[in-house]
């Protein structure tokens, strides 16, 4: 079970201790599918009926929306069938407050069966690649930075130049990295193993993104940015690869 609570211009998504920031355009969804369901026809009116279209509280998903005071809305979602030959899909609904069910439009209501991890923010880092004017990689053992001259040209701490292609391949996939594995038992103590900081034009505090070793299986490292307060997983391969590199990639 899980939570979402509109506060100010955001919503907030919470559940067991974890409360954050809720994907904008996943309520939006769900506010949209809510309002839109519509009923085609009562497939059953007697209580006997409710397993058979798992619209029973042991296996619906139950849905409760309230505003000023009132409860709006207060339903069980059920079974959700996919009609290949026709392209349409049904899904059975069961309002709190009777018996009936309810055969309704399944594009409109499978939303409404969204699991909490689906309307957590996900983004690990949003840039724009051309703003980016240095890199600073931080490992056990190797530090390094490049950083744009005044002319373009890309450099390595030492001054030596860097292949710019690599650089630029680098930078593009900075531009929407996100993550898919939350690491909620880590408790981030202990100092980062990894850092990636970013910096750029309109980026005045920088970006930084820190891994953490983490015992949390199957993950290597836990790691976070700063754009985003939760934990990501992530073993040797995924975002630790996607996102550290050693000097030799870039010449």
């Amino acid at each position: 079970s899980f939570s979402l609570k509109r506060n100010g211009a955001d919503w907030m998504a919470s559940r067991a201790g974890i409360s954050t920031k809720a994907a904008p355009q996943m309520v939006s969804s769900l506010l949209k599918n809510l309002q839109l369901i519509r009923t085609d026809r009562i497939t059953a009116k007697k209580e006997e009926r409710w397993a058979e279209y798992e619209v029973d509280p042991a296996t619906a998903s139950h849905v409760v929306a309230k505003g000023g005071g009132k409860t709006l809305a207060d339903l069980y979602v059920g079974r959700f069938n996919f009609y290949q030959q026709t392209r349409s899909a049904t899904s059975y609904i069961r309002l709190a407050s009777g018996p009936e069910i309810y055969a309704v439009d399944g594009l409109a209501s499978m939303g409404l069966s969204q699991a909490f991890s689906n309307f957590r923010n996900k983004t690990l880092l949003k840039l724009n690649k051309a703003d980016v004017t240095a890199l600073d990689f931080s490992s056990p053992g190797s530090s390094f930075q490049i950083r744009k001259s005044a002319n373009g040209q890309w450099l390595a701490g030492d001054g030596s130049t860097v292949d710019s292609a690599k650089v630029a391949q680098f930078l593009a996939t900075l531009e929407n990295v996100s993550g898919s594995d939350f690491a909620d038992g880590f408790n981030g103590a202990g100092p980062p193993s990894h850092t990636l900081k970013i910096q750029g034009n309109n980026m005045p505090q920088g970006a930084e993104v820190a891994f953490y070793q983490s015992s949390i299986a199957p993950a290597n490292f836990a790691l976070r940015s700063s754009m985003n307060e939760a934990y990501f997983a992530s073993d040797c391969t995924g975002l630790f690869q996607r996102l550290m590199k050693n000097l030799d990639y870039f010449q």
